[in-house]
């Protein structure tokens, strides 16, 4: 990449305490210091040591990144050490108690920043005063949420759009470049209400106040991924965006699968050596992310789901801490598929990279949290989409109605926390439907298939010398350093 001449930059980036939320962020501050920017990451003790032997590795290359690390009130809270993202909650009050800790960092955060002033923050979304203090330093501030410009969009749109009182009744969000429909059972509660009423509508208020007086929006996706939705959103929000990645293309990194604690599972030699076992496009790879928690019932239905669809899988399983053993997964169910070699089952974490990469990966059940979508994208697989909670609903539609690369598995409610409490389970038999049309090989699986890689090469001809994603992060480093020229 090309160097940045002196006087290099200062950037502080504070990432918020959930992996998908701070993977890309932490990307973004090691793409920005590869590229002569004085990089500070402010985060907590308890996060900062994730990373710390990434950082260390960055440092040895010579680039200028550290870790400014924060103590996070766990203790006088009444919080088990390392509890710190609302996303992880299980319940209101702990979801509070986490909200609550965040804000107390921010005197220990600005304290910080005016003794050690930078040229420009970049912040995640839960961070919104940072905005207002961007401004008592007189320097930009990059807003980050985690998510693409498409939910943004769509967010913002549902404003002037006019739901049915029915949950279940769908209704099209208005003033879009497509067609785009949404039933209200599949919004977050923060978009269903016309006048905050509640403390975590009024903090998501918060939020939206502060990206629109935020300097730009930084994303971690590549312009061509939703180009018509960037230049909507810019017009109705009067932000600039700026499309820098997909951020592992920039940065890859491997590593084994592993729980929460640490502890090998499966090696990535053990994935490889099943995956090379099979037929190309023969394997549906299953993950819902690293947070929620399916009910034991709904577990049932997944698996007999997958295995009467006929098709090999490697299937993500989050182990519930209350109960390792994991009483849902029939000891039959497990030792058949495994005996078989039809299935493999990871309990714990996964190499989703190298796996959605391998020839023999033909499909992607997710949960449409963005990280995912982008990878899968970037992979060329197509998706079966099961929506939870956060922006996923939104993402869905991204890929099933814009660009047609996957299909829906008929997820219809909104969850406000990473625990199964649907009223509605989605049967075996959808599940197995949702399979067959992406995997069987029909007309209409082809037809996903050969525009998931058409959008595929966009995105690694995106992060290349002349791409879109190459070009505006030149651009947007060259505009910080505009803005510190004109100061000067």
């Amino acid at each position: 990449m090309d160097s940045i001449s002196s006087p290099p930059l200062k950037v502080f980036f504070i990432p918020f305490f959930d992996t998908g939320h701070m993977l890309p962020l932490l990307e973004f501050s090691r793409i920005f210091a590869s590229r002569g920017v004085h990089v500070t990451i402010i985060t907590t003790h308890s996060q900062s040591k994730s990373i710390e032997k990434t950082i260390d590795k960055d440092k040895a290359k010579g680039l200028h990144i550290q870790i400014h690390p924060l103590t996070f009130p766990s203790k006088e809270l009444g919080l088990p050490d390392g509890l710190e993202s609302p996303l992880s909650a299980k319940d209101q009050d702990t979801k509070f108690k986490i909200f609550y800790g965040i804000s107390l960092l921010q005197q220990q955060m600005e304290h910080f920043m005016q003794q050690n002033p930078p040229h420009c923050i970049v912040s995640d979304a839960f961070y919104p005063w940072t905005s207002q203090f961007a401004k008592v330093l007189g320097i930009p501030r990059l807003y980050f949420d985690g998510s693409g410009i498409f939910a943004a969009t769509l967010k913002e749109a549902i404003r002037s759009s006019s739901p049915h009182d029915d949950e279940t009744e769908p209704f099209i969000i208005e003033n879009l470049p497509h067609p785009i429909t949404m039933t209200l059972s599949q919004l977050p509660e923060s978009n269903k209400e016309r006048k905050p009423n509640t403390r975590s509508t009024n903090f998501m208020e918060q939020i939206r106040e502060s990206e629109l007086q935020s300097y730009g929006r930084l994303v971690n996706s590549f312009e061509e991924l939703d180009v018509e939705y960037t230049k909507h959103y810019e017009k109705i929000v009067g932000i600039k965006v700026w499309q820098v990645g997909p951020t592992f293309l920039m940065h890859r990194n491997k590593g084994m699968v592993k729980k929460k604690n640490d502890e090998i599972v499966v090696s990535e030699e053990e994935c490889m050596e099943w995956l090379n076992s099979k037929e190309p496009n023969s394997v549906l790879y299953v993950c819902f992310g690293s947070a929620f928690v399916f009910s034991d019932e709904q577990m049932i239905e997944i698996a007999n789901g997958i295995e009467s669809s006929g098709h090999n899988f490697i299937w993500v399983v989050l182990v519930k801490e209350e109960d390792p053993s994991q009483k849902w997964l029939l000891k039959e169910f497990e030792e058949r598929v495994t005996t078989s070699r039809k299935g493999m089952i990871l309990k714990g974490f996964a190499p989703q990279v190298m796996i959605l990469e391998h020839p023999a990966v033909g499909g992607f059940m997710t949960h449409c949290g963005w990280n995912s979508i982008v990878e899968s994208v970037c992979s060329g697989v197509p998706m079966i989409t099961w929506p939870l909670y956060a922006e996923q609903f939104f993402n869905e539609k991204l890929i099933t109605r814009v660009h047609g690369i996957g299909v829906e598995v008929g997820a219809e409610e909104w969850i406000q926390y990473a625990v199964d409490s649907r009223k509605k389970l989605v049967s075996r038999g959808r599940i197995e439907e949702a399979v067959r049309r992406v995997m069987d090989g029909g007309d209409e699986g082809l037809k996903i298939r050969l525009r998931a890689r058409d959008l595929s090469n966009k995105s690694k001809a995106a992060v290349e010398e002349g791409g879109s994603s190459h070009k505006n992060l030149n651009a947007l480093i060259q505009d910080i350093k505009n803005m510190l020229v004109r100061e000067i």
